[in-house]
């Protein structure tokens, strides 16, 4: 279980620093970016997924995959896209939890008790 959540943290921590690095290359560009918009965060379905998965060349070399139910194989991928406009703002920030509509998520439910030397 530890393991499992460490490994969705560097996931996330690698997607915000995707993030940061996009959204650099757009400034320059004259383009905002907005959040990462998730199929089954409550604004696409989750249905979605597959066709991010069909439409990305690099996902069928990397053997990712779209199983029963929308799973997305191997487990620790993600799928979601971003707009990018002259009339978007960026945020400056790719996720936050606090605004987050998937109340299925499993990171909601991490709760940060303090420092571990107490």
């Amino acid at each position: 279980m530890i393991l499992d959540a460490l490994a969705s943290d560097v996931l996330f921590n690698i997607s915000d620093e995707f993030y940061l690095q996009l959204s650099s290359i757009l400034i320059k560009k004259k383009l905002g970016l907005t959040c990462r918009i998730a199929p089954g965060d409550g604004i696409l379905p989750l249905e979605f997924q597959k066709f991010i998965v069909d439409s990305v060349n690099e996902a069928k070399k990397e053997g990712i995959t779209i199983e029963e139910g929308f799973v997305v194989k191997p487990q620790k991928s993600l799928t979601y896209l971003y707009g990018a406009g002259r009339n978007i703002i960026s945020k400056g920030i790719e996720h936050t939890c606090i605004t987050c509509t998937n109340e299925f998520c499993s990171m909601r439910n991490i709760k940060i008790r303090g420092n571990f030397s107490n």
